[in-house]
C-alpha cells in the first residue's frame, strides 16, 4: 500500500546524494579553473578578481571534501578535490616551511 512512498523516498535520497557529490566535484573543478585563470589573465578578469577575495575561505572546504570523498570511495570527486589541494599546497608550502635548497629547487622546476 505504501510501497510507492518508500520508492519515492529512495529516489529522493539517491537524487540528493547524487547532487551532493556533483556539487563537490564541480567545486574541485571550479577551483582548478580559478587557479588557471588566476595565472593567465590574472586580476584583469573581473570574475577572477571577485573570487580572489573569498577564495581563502573557499579553500578551507577542500580538505573536508577530500576526506568525505575518500571515506565514501568517490574516486573522481577525490581526484577533483586533491588536484587543486596539492597544487596550492606546493605553491604555498615554502611560506610555512624552512627554506631548504633542495625543496626550493624542486618547486622552481615545477614552475607553479
Amino acid at each position: 500500500m505504501y510501497y510507492w512512498i518508500i520508492n519515492f523516498l529512495k529516489l529522493c535520497w539517491r537524487l540528493i546524494s547524487w547532487l551532493f557529490w556533483l556539487s563537490w566535484g564541480l567545486f574541485g573543478l571550479g577551483v582548478m579553473l580559478w587557479y588557471a585563470l588566476r595565472w593567465w589573465p590574472g586580476d584583469r578578469f573581473l570574475p577572477v578578481r571577485l573570487v580572489n577575495y573569498f577564495m581563502p575561505w573557499l579553500l578551507v572546504g577542500l580538505l573536508p571534501g577530500l576526506t568525505l570523498a575518500g571515506l565514501a570511495r568517490r574516486k573522481w570527486v577525490a581526484l577533483a578535490l586533491a588536484t587543486p589541494a596539492l597544487i596550492i599546497g606546493l605553491t604555498f608550502a615554502p611560506l610555512f616551511c624552512r627554506a631548504r635548497p633542495r625543496f626550493w629547487r624542486l618547486i622552481s622546476r615545477l614552475r607553479l
